[in-house]
């Protein structure tokens, strides 16, 4: 499996969980919107500094044939789906079980 496929199943999950919470929150992406974007954004830089460091010092390698080619200094853009998904999956997972719990009181 290519860590393309990987991540895109990653992500593709993320985003499931994250319309189950728009679908069932109507003020969810009006709340989440702007500090999902502000830590993406955060989330980006650090992976492009860090993952490069990484690679630079030999802590990670990845096999030619199992990335897409595409890289952001030595860091295979795969690498940054995760921080993506992970800024599109929690909050949405914060929303839905937020929720749920005050649903139980």
């Amino acid at each position: 499996m290519s860590y393309v496929v990987l991540s895109a199943v990653f992500v593709g999950i993320a985003i499931a969980v994250w319309v189950i919470a728009a679908v069932t929150d109507a003020g969810f992406a009006r709340r989440w919107w702007l500090p999902s974007v502000l830590a993406a954004v955060v989330l980006v830089i650090l992976t492009a500094v860090f993952d490069n460091l990484m690679i630079a010092v030999g802590l990670m390698t990845y096999a030619p044939d199992h990335i897409s080619g595409v890289s952001i200094g030595a860091a295979p853009l795969e690498d940054f789906a995760y921080p993506i998904a992970a800024v599109i999956l929690l909050p949405a997972l914060w929303s839905l079980f937020a929720r749920r719990s005050t649903d139980d009181a």
